[in-house]
């Protein structure tokens, strides 16, 4: 899973990391309660929205910035000494932290996602007409996409599956040439694919040539497509929006085992 660091958590994650043995030993018995230690070691910028038992010791809180209400998850032990930001493991590998996301942040995105669609800008491959469809969001750049980006060729081949993929830039600052190079293509499926038939996964560099001097239109378009991840708290690529046969919409963050792509696809419904 790749994660997208917010300049607001950059400065909260900075924060912590400058005075973490600091805060362990002097601002921790003073503090009272989490929500006021968050606060104090973010510098205001965090609000607590949520806190929940995580695994172990390890409080959760789902926490907003209050400058751009992007959305993310940290830990503090229950004796209040630590604030941990990052991915969280069970010794058995199990991703706490991506489970985390998907039980308290992913619901609310996935519906905010598809009142934002309309703003967006993406890449459609497979047919209109196929029983099974989904938006997936990815960086040029990103190696866990194009992995799933390959996985998902025989399924979109068979007719089963459309994709309509949308380009962000985070990853690398050639992530943004590659989006403006696949957006700008006379045919930016052919770009799109040219990205990841070439794609070097030594270097995790995609095989779009860059485009540094975009036109002003395509420029926007990838300003839309970041913006629709700060509006909706989408904050890993890849993810996978979809409506269940139901009509439910739903949110995968991040690479999806190959041996579960299948029954997974079985449950898109359509959203185009």
């Amino acid at each position: 899973m790749r994660k997208i660091i917010l300049t607001v958590f950059i400065t909260a994650i900075l924060s912590i990391a400058a005075c973490a043995g600091f805060y362990a030993w002097y601002i921790a018995p003073s503090a009272g309660n989490a929500t006021q230690i968050i606060n104090q070691i973010s510098h205001g910028d965090l609000t607590v929205l949520t806190q929940f038992n995580a695994i172990g010791d390890l409080e959760g809180y789902v926490v907003q910035s209050t400058q751009n209400n992007s959305q993310n998850i940290i830990y503090m032990d229950k004796q209040q000494h630590y604030i941990i930001s990052g991915t969280v493991l069970a010794a058995d590998g199990t991703n706490i932290s991506a489970q985390n996301y998907q039980t308290y942040i992913a619901p609310q995105s996935a519906s905010l996602a598809f009142n934002y669609l309309s703003n967006i800008s993406y890449i459609q491959q497979g047919s209109a007409n196929a029983p099974h469809q989904a938006y997936i969001i990815f960086d040029p750049n990103c190696i866990y996409c194009h992995r799933l980006f390959d996985s998902l060729q025989p399924f979109i081949q068979k007719g089963s599956l459309a994709v309509r993929w949308i380009p962000v830039a985070f990853l690398k600052s050639s992530s943004s040439g590659r989006a403006y190079a696949i957006l700008s293509s006379k045919n930016p499926l052919a770009m799109l694919i040219q990205n990841e038939t070439n794609f070097n996964e030594n270097t995790e560099d995609g095989g779009a040539p860059p485009l540094n001097s975009p036109s002003s239109a395509v420029a926007q378009q990838l300003k839309n497509n970041m913006a629709f991840l700060t509006e909706t708290q989408i904050s890993a690529t890849p993810a996978i929006l979809y409506k269940s046969k139901e009509g439910i919409a739903n949110l995968i963050s991040g690479m999806v085992s190959p041996d579960k792509l299948g029954p997974m696809i079985e449950g898109f419904g359509t959203c185009f």
